[in-house]
Parts: structure tokens; C-alpha cells; sequence
């Protein structure tokens, strides 16, 4: 029961992951061109529009993550099941990826050429540093490598491990 729980919350994390990583970056990007105003001589104007754009990802992003919360109520109590909250996390994943574009061009409306191509210097350098991430970011694009450059194990399925065997061959759901 306590394997079954701690795989839901891992999935609904994940899941949550997915859902709210595109919508941060984004956010990110608004951010880190306003944090570079001087650097990029961004006028009052320019700033003020940002700021407008920034604040509307902000009001969404909240407002998707209490729809999360709100769903994942529901799912504890069992009145939905965990392809509503997975379908429900699509949709707002798609909706994010339409929203991306017309950001990015609604900044790209706002800067001077001279403006775009250092925001442009400026996230190819964030993707390298970001190691799995490709141009366009997203999580999950590289493979999941543990920090000694090693495949990350599941803990607790060990190759050739029974499942559910106990310490002391007591009990538990192993194969047989």
C-alpha cells in the first residue's frame, strides 16, 4: 500500500513537472531579459511592457497550478481518476506550448534587433548551460544520468532483486 502511494505521488510530481516546467521557463526568460535591462538598454517603455507580460505568465502559472491542486484533491478522495488529472495536464502543457510562441514574439516585438540578438546570445548560453536541455528546453530531452555519470536506478529494484522481498525472507509480494 505505502509502495503503490509513494508511486502516485511520484507520478503526480512528474507529472506536475511536465506541467508547470515550460511555464516557468517562460516566466524565466521575461525575467531575465527585465534583470538585464542595463545590459541590454532597455528603455522605461520596454521595461513596463515586459513587466506586463511577466505578470500575465505569473497570473497564469498560478492559476493552472491551483487547477493542479484543486485535481489532485479530488484524485486523494477518489472522485476522478489519474487519467483526468494526466488529460487535464496535457491540455494546459499544449495550451502552454501555443502560449510560448505568441510570447516570444510579443517580446521579440518589443526589443530593437540589436536587443534580440543578445536575448538570443543570451538563452543559447542558458541551454548549454543546462546540461539535457536542447534550443527549445523542455525537460527530459537528454537521458537521465545520475551525477556520477551513471544510469539512475530505480531504488529498491535492483537487477535480478525479487520484488517485495523483505529483509529475512519475511512476507511481501515477491515473485514466486
Amino acid at each position: 500500500m505505502m509502495c503503490r502511494q509513494r508511486m502516485k505521488r511520484g507520478l503526480l510530481a512528474s507529472g506536475a513537472l511536465l506541467a508547470f516546467g515550460a511555464t516557468a521557463l517562460e516566466a524565466q526568460s521575461v525575467e531575465a531579459i527585465m534583470g538585464a535591462r542595463e545590459r541590454l538598454e532597455l528603455t522605461e517603455q520596454q521595461v513596463q511592457r515586459l513587466d506586463a507580460i511577466r505578470r500575465e505568465a505569473v497570473a497564469r502559472r498560478t492559476a493552472e497550478m491551483a487547477e493542479i491542486a484543486e485535481l489532485r484533491s479530488q484524485l486523494q478522495a477518489g472522485q476522478i481518476r489519474r487519467s483526468d488529472l494526466m488529460a487535464v495536464m496535457e491540455d494546459q502543457r499544449d495550451a502552454r506550448e501555443a502560449r510560448a510562441e505568441e510570447r516570444r514574439a510579443s517580446i521579440d516585438a518589443i526589443l530593437t534587433e540589436a536587443q534580440r540578438e543578445s536575448v538570443q546570445q543570451m538563452r543559447r548560453r542558458a541551454d548549454r548551460q543546462r546540461p539535457g536541455v536542447g534550443p527549445r528546453g523542455g525537460a527530459g530531452s537528454g537521458p537521465r544520468v545520475a551525477p556520477g555519470g551513471g544510469p539512475r536506478a530505480r531504488p529498491g529494484f535492483a537487477p535480478g532483486a525479487r520484488r517485495g522481498s523483505r529483509p529475512g525472507g519475511g512476507g511481501g509480494i515477491g515473485l514466486r
